[in-house]
C-alpha cells in the first residue's frame, strides 16, 4: 500500500526476486508509524555474502532486528531523526556482535550488507555497509548514487555485518522535495541496470506506485535477459507532488 502523512505523501513499491540461483539471500522490509500527525517511514535492503554459510539467515535476521527496533521505538520513544539514526547505529552494531558470535557457535561464518532509510516528512537519515546501494531521482528524471561502496578493487566486501572487524555504516542526511524518488537495491538489481540513465525505458521511478512496479519488474527482466544471475532486490519511495 501506498505509505501516506498527514502532512508529506509517499509511495512505495518493492521487488524481491531470487532470479536464477536456488535460494534468495536477500532481504527487505518497508514499515510505517504513525505518531499523532506524523508518519515515519522506514526502508531497507540486506544482501546474504555469497561465499559463506546462512547469507538468508544473515540478512533476514539484521533486517528483522532493525524493523522491529524502528518500531517499537517510533511506538514509544522520540520519533526525531537523531534519535532514530542514533537507535539504528546500535542495533546494527549489537546484530554485528550476534552475528559473530554465531558464527562462531557453528564453525561457518556469515555476514550481509545493509542499506536502510529513515523518513520522517520531508527528511531522510541514509545509513550503509557495503556495495547495496541508493540512488535519488529528481522530478525531471536526473539521477546520482548516494555514497559509495565498501569494496576492494577485487570486489571483495570491506565493510558488512557479521563478519570480520566492526565498522560503523557511513551516513548521509537528505532532504526530499515533491515528486522526487529514492532507490534502495541489491548489487544483482543495479550491476547491468542504467540506473542513472535519464530517458529511456531505464528512466527513473515516476507518477504513480502501479507504474513503480512494473517498472522495478522491467529492470529485473532486463537483468535476466543480460545475464544477471544474483538475487534481486529493491524499494522505490517516492514524495508526491501534490501532498
Amino acid at each position: 500500500m501506498p505509505a501516506q502523512s498527514h502532512a508529506v505523501n509517499y509511495d512505495t513499491a518493492y521487488l524481491w526476486e531470487r532470479g536464477v540461483r536456488e535460494h534468495n539471500e536477500d532481504s527487505l522490509a518497508i514499515a510505517s508509524v504513525v505518531r499523532g500527525r506524523e508518519r515515519l517511514l522506514f526502508a531497507a535492503v540486506a544482501d546474504g555474502i555469497g561465499g559463506l554459510h546462512d547469507g538468508e539467515y544473515a540478512s533476514s535476521h539484521v533486517i528483522c532486528s532493525l524493523r522491529r527496533s524502528f518500531i517499537e521505538h517510533t511506538h514509544s520513544y522520540n520519533t526525531n531523526l537523531k534519535s532514530l539514526t542514533a537507535l539504528m547505529l546500535r542495533t546494527l552494531y549489537s546484530e554485528h556482535i550476534y552475528l559473530s558470535d554465531h558464527g562462531k557457535r557453528t564453525g561457518f561464518d556469515t555476514g550481509t550488507t545493509v542499506s536502510l532509510l529513515c523518513i520522517k516528512g520531508g527528511h531522510a537519515v541514509y545509513m550503509h555497509l557495503g556495495d547495496s546501494r541508493l540512488y535519488r531521482y529528481s522530478v525531471n528524471g536526473t539521477g546520482r548514487l548516494i555514497g559509495r561502496d565498501h569494496i576492494y578493487r577485487d570486489g571483495r566486501l570491506i565493510r558488512a555485518i557479521g563478519t570480520g572487524r566492526y565498522y560503523p555504516a557511513d551516513i548521509h542526511r537528505l532532504s526530499l522535495r515533491p515528486g522526487e524518488t529514492l532507490l534502495l537495491c541489491t548489487d544483482g538489481f543495479y550491476r547491468r541496470a542504467a540506473l542513472l540513465a535519464p530517458t529511456g525505458e531505464d528512466a527513473p521511478f515516476t507518477r504513480n506506485r502501479s507504474v513503480m512496479c512494473k517498472k522495478l519488474y522491467y529492470i529485473y527482466e532486463r537483468n535476466l535477459m543480460l545475464g544477471e544471475k544474483d538475487n534481486q532486490s529493491a524499494i522505490v519511495i517516492r514524495r508526491i507532488q501534490h501532498d
